[in-house]
């Protein structure tokens, strides 16, 4: 049965049709549901000596879940993360567990073992999960001892560690396991290699110059009679500044002269007490409470 209408009717029926268009189109209502990410996105970005590390990757949470030969199998290639593949970029050239690899951006892949994980470096940064993965492209495959945590780690994690003036550790965090790898740069060549430019050419001797490779040598536990001579040099050439003779100080302790080194350090504490460097006062107090337990004389 059809029903014809009149013209007022059929335009009284568009007119409706266009209101409810209208109200879905203000109503505000989203064309889809957006949820947050299960695994969200991280970065990281760390200097190691002179190299800038950038770690770029996703993290997904156990939720309940038995991950390490479970959601994670044993002896399996593994994206290192979820979704796109983890991203590690070094500025400059780099070592990972003593093997050379070129300044770059590299995806993270590793093949988890209950004892030790085989960590991989491949040149495609492509990937999606680990289809695709050649291993002709690896730069660096090294085994790594892995380590049972103590600490619940819910999200998995990588970060960079115990950083020094050269070199830190990438650690992988999760569950109850940890498994770290290290990371050296050149930093250290390049530093030595001024300190022996520097110290060749008299016009360049400064006292600033001189404390500062006597720092380097201090921080990097090198040769402390040189140390001390270079240190020695500085406040001949600007005088007594209560910050370079804390660093003597220190250089005559680590050469266990503690006579000394509590000697000097006072003066350096009565220098910082008149430029109201309550810093360098508290620090040289502590350091000669040190040091005294040593020389109980002083």
């Amino acid at each position: 049965m059809y029903i014809r209408l009149n013209s007022n009717a059929m335009s009284r029926c568009r007119n409706i049709g266009l209101i409810i268009l209208t109200l879905f189109a203000s109503s505000g209502l989203p064309a889809q549901i957006e949820t947050p990410l299960l695994s969200p996105r991280a970065k990281i970005e760390q200097e190691v000596g002179f190299t800038k590390v950038n770690i770029n990757y996703s993290r997904p949470s156990m939720r309940q879940r038995i991950i390490f030969d479970n959601v994670v199998p044993y002896g399996k290639l593994w994206r290192t993360g979820a979704n796109e593949c983890t991203t590690m970029a070094f500025s400059e050239d780099v070592r990972i567990g003593g093997e050379y690899v070129p300044a770059g951006k590299y995806s993270l892949l590793t093949i988890p073992k209950s004892d030790k994980w085989v960590v991989i470096l491949n040149l495609d940064t492509t990937l999606i999960g680990t289809d695709g993965y050649v291993s002709d492209q690896d730069i660096v495959r090294i085994d790594v001892k892995s380590e049972i945590l103590h600490d619940h780690v819910e999200t998995f994690t990588i970060d960079i560690g115990e950083v020094t003036q050269s070199t830190a550790n990438i650690r992988i965090l999760w569950e109850n396991t940890i498994v770290k790898f290290l990371v050296s740069t050149d930093a250290d060549r390049k530093v030595m290699k001024q300190i022996e430019a520097s110290m060749r050419d008299p016009i360049t001797k400064v006292g600033q110059m001189y404390y500062t490779a006597a720092n380097y040598f201090f921080n990097t536990h090198r040769d402390m009679d040189q140390a001390l001579e270079w240190v020695n040099k500085s406040l001949e050439i600007n005088g007594n500044q209560y910050w370079v003779l804390r660093l003597k100080s220190q250089i005559l302790a680590e050469k266990s002269d503690f006579r000394a080194a509590i000697r000097v350090a006072r003066l350096s504490m009565d220098l910082a007490e008149k430029d109201q460097q309550e810093g360098f006062v508290q620090m040289n107090k502590k350091a000669i409470e040190q040091w005294q337990k040593m020389h109980p004389h002083e």
